[in-house]
């Protein structure tokens, strides 16, 4: 992730790829990415991914209001672009 580490110029940032449980249309896959600061949660991005990793649906971005304006939203959508990089990415 050069473009998310660029952004960055602190240390203590942790991005955690983990499943998410909800029901889903057909057969396409819930995601959930969650930031961590020196241990703190501080934001999620919850998505979708089509079976054939050719699209991605964001259902929700959320940054703690303690960790606004740190990029960090940013940083997470620049994760998700690089996991899927030809995807069409609907957010």
């Amino acid at each position: 992730m050069p473009q998310a580490e660029a952004r960055l110029n602190w240390a203590g940032v942790a991005l955690w790829l983990t499943d998410w449980k909800v029901d889903v249309p057909r057969a396409w896959t819930p995601w959930r990415l969650l930031t961590l600061v020196g241990g703190q949660q501080a934001g999620r991005l919850r998505f979708l991914a089509h079976p054939d990793g050719q699209a991605v649906s964001v259902w929700g971005l959320e940054v703690e209001p303690g960790f606004r304006r740190w990029n960090l939203a940013s940083v997470m959508m620049d994760a998700l672009h690089a996991a899927h990089p030809t995807a069409w990415i609907d957010h």
